[in-house]
C-alpha cells in the first residue's frame, strides 16, 4: 500500500491523502482550514504534547488515567503514541481510508509531520510520501 500527501485542492480542508492499494484509488481530504484560509492549529503547529493529549480525548482516545495528570511533556509526547484507539474513529489499519485516521497520525502524533510520516510508515507498514 501506497500513500501520497499533498495540499488539499479543497479550501477548507488542509492535505489530501491518496491511498493506492491493489488497483484501488481511495482519496480523503483532512485537516480543517477556517473560511479566510487560516488552518486550524494541529500538533505539527504548535507542538504543545499537553494539546495534543486533549485533541486525542476529545475525539474518542482512551487515554490512560495516570496518562491524563502527567505534567512531563516528554512522558505526555511518548506514552500517547501507544493511545491506538478510538470510541469514534479508527485509528487501526482498517481507518486509513478516514479523515480521522491521517489527523490523528499525520497531524497529532508528532510536532514535526515528516517523524510523524516516519511513524505512520513503521507501525502500519505503509509507504507514505509527503
Amino acid at each position: 500500500m501506497r500513500v501520497v500527501i499533498r495540499k488539499s485542492p479543497v479550501a477548507t480542508k488542509k492535505f489530501r491523502a491518496t491511498v493506492y492499494d491493489r488497483g484501488r484509488v481511495d482519496v480523503v481530504d483532512f485537516g480543517g482550514v477556517r473560511p479566510n484560509g487560516v488552518p486550524y492549529s494541529d500538533y505539527t503547529l504548535h507542538g504543545d504534547a499537553f494539546r495534543m493529549r486533549r485533541y486525542v480525548g476529545r475525539h474518542g482516545g482512551k487515554v490512560p488515567v495516570r496518562l491524563l495528570s502527567s505534567t512531563s511533556r516528554d512522558e505526555v509526547q511518548k506514552k500517547m503514541l501507544r493511545v491506538t484507539s478510538s470510541d469514534t474513529e479508527f485509528w487501526g489499519i482498517r481507518g486509513i481510508r478516514s479523515a480521522g485516521f491521517w489527523s490523528r497520525w499525520l497531524l497529532w502524533s508528532f510536532p514535526d509531520i515528516r517523524d510523524a510520516a516516519r511513524f505512520i510508515q513503521k507501525t502500519f507498514r505503509v509507504e507514505v510520501e509527503i
